[in-house]
């Protein structure tokens, strides 16, 4: 009987504990893979994730509305590439037992640091880029040699679907298991590490959850980017570093610049450059192909709020780039758009913007 056929009666949290019981029997009962075993499962990941690069970057559009196949093939796909290999490249060496210095009265016996697998690693992932941030701490967790559960968000429903498929098809499920459902009974298992990538409010709950077992805990978290140009440094190529950078997958990014802080001189000459850059990056306006809308609706209103609050409060709202009034044909896009008079009243200065908003 399989794992999903025993779980499928069971509340998300008695559902979660016997995958976690599953994993943790098999990888008693196995031991630390090896080498050999460790490259095999990352090579076939490798390809079985480039043979699926067409049904990746149809998954991810969809569940985004509209998201540019490039920024798919580069952000996602390619980053997790590169990640594999720098694994396959260096995991002898990580695996390499090292030696330590031992102080002249225990000269008797030599001492050396032996790198073994935790057991089971759970990971929490966001939806912001939902194969990258889902699938890097994946294989990372495999490369040393640990069992893994993954946990989803709710919000990419096409692109899990490609991902359980795609995992389904490699790995048994007491070694590598995609789950969906509660996150908050998810967050409260014994796992032997957990990973979670997403904002600092949610990361603060799955950390409270995992000390109540004293899990160890990585977190990836959201904040404010600032980004300062120098004056006498709003050049071309800054200024386009700044829209790649705040535009990419439709400013939903946790490393875009935030806000930009530019010398009270040049601010007309910044926003000139960051228009005619966005039109020149965007031809066809927020209808372009390659121009990403927001995730959904709740993240858009999130926006929109974020923007009318700032307004309010005496902010002056400048859309920028080609056609800018076109994103209403599109659900769920924003055109880009600069915020100026930005003061400390306004949500806009304290919360992650995380989308295409660029205060100035």
């Amino acid at each position: 009987m399989t794992i999903t056929e025993v779980t499928s009666q069971l509340t998300d949290a008695e559902r979660f504990g016997h995958i976690l019981a599953v994993q943790r029997a098999a990888y008693l009962r196995d031991g630390a893979p090896s080498l050999a075993a460790r490259r095999g499962d990352l090579r076939r990941f490798k390809a079985a994730l480039i043979a699926r690069r067409s049904a990746i970057e149809e998954a991810i559009s969809a569940d985004f509305g509209n998201r540019s196949r490039h920024e798919t093939a580069m952000m996602e796909l390619g980053g997790v590439v590169q990640g594999v290999d720098y694994l396959q490249h260096h995991l002898r060496r990580f695996m390499r037992p090292a030696g330590r210095h031992t102080a002249w009265p225990m000269r008797l016996g030599t001492n050396r640091i032996e790198y073994q697998p935790l057991g089971v690693v759970g990971v929490i992932s966001p939806w912001n880029y939902p194969v990258n941030l889902s699938l890097m701490p994946v294989v990372t967790a495999i490369a040393a040699g640990n069992r893994v559960m993954l946990k989803p968000s709710k919000f990419t429903p096409a692109t899990n679907a490609v991902l359980a498929s795609m995992l389904g098809e490699l790995f048994p499920q007491e070694q590598v298991t995609i789950v969906s459902g509660d996150g908050a009974a998810f967050s409260t298992l014994p796992f032997d590490h957990l990973v979670f990538t997403g904002s600092t409010e949610v990361g603060r709950a799955v950390m409270k959850a995992a000390s109540e077992n004293l899990v160890p805990v990585t977190l990836e978290l959201g904040g404010k980017s600032p980004t300062i140009v120098a004056k006498g440094h709003v050049t071309d190529r800054a200024v386009s570093d700044i829209v790649f950078g705040k535009l990419l997958s439709g400013g939903q990014t946790c490393i875009a610049p935030d806000y930009a802080l530019v010398h009270e001189s040049e601010v007309d000459t910044f926003i000139d450059s960051y228009d005619r850059l966005v039109k020149t990056a965007y031809p066809d306006g927020p209808n372009s192909k390659d121009y990403t809308s927001i995730v959904n609706d709740k993240q858009y209103a999130i926006l929109t709020d974020l923007i009318e609050d700032a307004r309010s409060h005496g902010a002056r709202i400048i859309e920028v780039g080609h056609r800018p009034g076109e994103a209403a044909d599109r659900p769920h896009t924003l055109a880009p758009t600069v915020v100026l008079g930005v003061t400390d009243d306004m949500r806009i200065a304290h919360e992650e913007i995380f989308g295409p908003i660029l205060p100035v």
